[in-house]
């Protein structure tokens, strides 16, 4: 997905020096329903077809950047899980707010400040071998 508003933040950097300009900052973000106050930002689904067997997750990491002038950067980290799931209790069915919230704190050039991005998630599960799952 192409964000207009984070090319207009790299071409007001690159008009705030004339030499080479470089991006500095961190991320935070949110995974709604995620409950647990453990900092791991973690969203889990599902419910297990094998006994004793993991929910389907996704997980958000943050990560500090330093961009140089037309250089791709990364922002984040999104971990996905998939496991063996009854269809009924898939990421389409039982998440309703299928969002992330991102935040982009610039600490260089200090001028920019934070940003703040929501990107909608879709999921797409894939059998796990077994009769219910989220493709069958």
């Amino acid at each position: 997905m192409f964000s207009y508003r984070l090319l207009l933040i790299a071409l007001f950097a690159a008009s705030l020096q004339a030499n080479a300009s470089v991006l500095t900052g961190d991320s935070s973000g949110f995974l709604p329903g995620d409950t647990l106050p453990d900092g791991n930002n973690i969203l889990e689904w599902g419910t297990p077809q094998i006994f004793l067997g993991d929910k389907s997750s996704l997980q958000f990491s943050a990560v500090q950047f330093t961009a140089n002038n037309n250089t791709p950067f990364v922002v984040s980290i999104v971990h996905y899980k998939n496991t063996s799931i009854s269809k009924s209790t898939s990421f389409n069915n039982v998440i309703q707010d299928k969002s992330l919230d991102l935040t982009l704190n610039f600490t260089n050039p200090a001028v920019i400040g934070d940003y703040i991005f929501n990107y909608d998630i879709s999921v797409t599960e894939t059998d796990n071998t077994a009769n219910d799952s989220d493709d069958i």
